[in-house]
């Protein structure tokens, strides 16, 4: 009995140390979740991701829509919103955008891919 509750109460510690842990992306200081609201203005004016952590770098993003049926996806380098992303994003007036295939990589090279999100566009 007190081995179980050694290794439960072990289990729960380490599960929470992992928990907090856990790296963040987030567009103009909004925290990714599942989907995230922002005005049109606002977002004219973010042009990076940030993550919550100084040890790890954004390596690579794309930025997706729909607009007319068809769904576009442009690639972004680093943590900036292209000028590119930023142009098809004003011409098209997509309601909503996806951030996806976030690539993160630290100092050694280990890489990682966090979840993707969406961006809901207010007028």
């Amino acid at each position: 009995m007190k081995k179980t509750i050694l290794v439960l109460a072990t289990m729960f510690l380490f599960t929470g140390l992992y928990a907090s842990t856990d790296i963040q992306v987030s567009l103009f200081g909004n925290k990714s979740a599942e989907t995230v609201t922002i005005s049109r203005e606002a977002l004219s004016r973010c042009n990076e991701l940030t993550l919550n952590t100084k040890d790890w770098k954004v390596k690579s993003f794309e930025i997706g829509f729909v607009s007319e049926g068809n769904f576009t996806a442009v690639k972004n380098i680093e943590n900036k919103i292209s000028d590119r992303s930023m142009s098809a994003i004003k011409e098209h007036a997509p309601s909503k955008i996806y951030i996806e295939k976030i690539v993160i990589i630290n100092r050694s090279g280990e890489q990682k891919t966090l979840e993707a999100f969406t961006v809901k566009v207010s007028d």
